[in-house]
């Protein structure tokens, strides 16, 4: 989702995001997560970008 982004900048700024929302009871496992920039980040949790 953010490799362009994450790119831009050395070394990267990442955040983990769930897959699976943890507070829904999911686990929170390497599998359940991926990294993503703050941009992206925002993203999916918001559904835009500023």
């Amino acid at each position: 989702m953010c490799l362009g982004n994450s790119r831009k900048r050395r070394p990267p700024i990442l955040e983990v995001h769930h897959i699976k929302r943890l507070a829904d009871g999911e686990e929170d496992t390497v599998e359940n997560a991926i990294a993503v920039c703050p941009n992206c980040h925002r993203e999916l949790y918001f559904g835009h970008s500023r």
